[in-house]
């Protein structure tokens, strides 16, 4: 017969650390924390907001823009390049437009325009040239591109626009005509302010659209 082993007592004291009984949930347990992305919803709707009213001030200068170059189209004195206009000048500032007449050859154009030197004679015997390569940007329209301006002596004056190259448009003519500066300097400003707001609209959206982290228990 088989001797059964001795009777060992439970051991005394605390239970040593990390013994939990079963059944029991363990002390002092920390809840899970959820990680979330969440738009910004304020920024992002003022961004949008923005982006519409600088859209609304781009468009409404290159219309203003449009409305100046076509005034001097329609309105100007217009002879072809290489031919003189002869006018009575005033003391104000004259615009010279290379009119457009194909209308989808904007390349083509450009190089025109950039061909083009005029100079002008006054009645006090002295003279203005006016370059159209020098112009830090042509601003060009659906009436044409602008070669330059001058500010005229008044009384009897004579232009003269010739090319340094063929020109590859289907015709060659120019306008002359005062310059709109109230119209023309609004347009530009209303642009300049148009790329500010979309710029400031930009970084707005990205903020909103980047969003924010937001945690949940």
């Amino acid at each position: 017969m088989s001797t059964p082993p001795p009777f060992t007592p439970p051991p005394s004291g605390p239970a040593p650390l990390g013994s939990v009984p079963l059944g029991s949930a363990p002390l002092g347990s920390v809840p899970q924390l959820r990680v979330r992305k969440e738009l910004r919803w304020r920024p992002l709707k003022a961004g949008i907001a923005l982006a519409v009213v600088g859209l609304g001030l781009l468009v409404t200068g290159g219309v203003l823009l449009n409305v100046a170059q076509g005034a001097a189209v329609i309105e100007g004195l217009k002879a072809q390049v290489g031919n003189s206009i002869a006018f009575q000048a005033e003391d104000v500032t004259y615009t010279l437009v290379l009119v457009r007449a194909d209308v989808l050859n904007d390349e083509a154009m450009d190089r025109a325009v950039a061909s083009i030197t005029c100079t002008v004679q006054f009645a006090d015997g002295t003279a203005a040239t006016v370059d159209g390569s020098s112009q830090f940007s042509a601003s060009s329209t659906e009436a044409g591109s602008s070669i330059g301006t001058f500010d005229a002596v008044a009384g009897p004056a004579t232009v003269l626009c010739s090319a340094s190259r063929p020109s590859e448009l289907i015709a060659d003519v120019y306008a002359l005509a005062e310059e709109r500066t109230v119209l023309l300097y609004t347009s530009y400003g209303l642009m300049a302010a148009g790329l500010l707001v979309a710029g400031a609209a930009v970084w707005l959206i990205i903020i909103g659209a980047r969003g924010r982290t937001v945690f949940q228990t």
